[in-house]
């Protein structure tokens, strides 16, 4: 795992997803032409994926949205104000700006008190408490029904 590994995953991940692809899976957690597999990796390729989705997404452009954006402009300009005070900010910051788990984009300084971890300790971290903690919901009756008969199919 390093940097050529991430830059070249968020490559590939990232034409997979502008060529329409809403399922990207290829390659996730793998390493060495995907004779290693990696749980820190599988971590750090879920984070390129969230970015990716969140950029993909279809953001509401419809009247409604358009008149409210509107408003707030307006009224932010002729109050000289900000758009933090806004209750349509607060309403759709969460959804709009997507806040990453494992990029630690504080400064320098804050950073090196916290103890300078990279993203490499981060996914390891991560990973671990995952494998740790991490309790899946079984698959419903339905579900595994469905699965019983395709597999009696084959």
């Amino acid at each position: 795992m390093d940097v050529q590994t991430g830059y070249e995953k968020a490559i590939q991940f990232n034409f997979a997803a502008l060529s329409g692809h809403n399922l990207i899976y290829s390659n996730t957690g793998m390493l060495e032409g995907c004779l290693t597999a990696s749980y820190e990796q599988s971590v750090i390729d879920d984070e390129i994926y969230g970015m990716l989705y969140h950029v993909m997404r279809s953001t509401e452009i419809s009247d409604r949205t358009l008149t409210e954006a509107v408003e707030v402009i307006c009224r932010v300009s002729s109050l000289a104000s900000h758009y933090l005070t806004q209750e349509h900010t607060r309403r759709n910051l969460l959804a709009e700006h997507w806040i990453p788990r494992m990029s630690d984009s504080r400064r320098y300084e804050v950073w090196t008190k916290a103890g300078s971890k990279g993203a490499k300790e981060l996914a390891q971290e991560r990973a671990k408490k995952l494998l740790s903690e991490h309790r899946p919901a079984p698959l419903s009756p339905d579900v595994l029904a469905s699965i019983a008969a395709i597999a009696s199919r084959s």
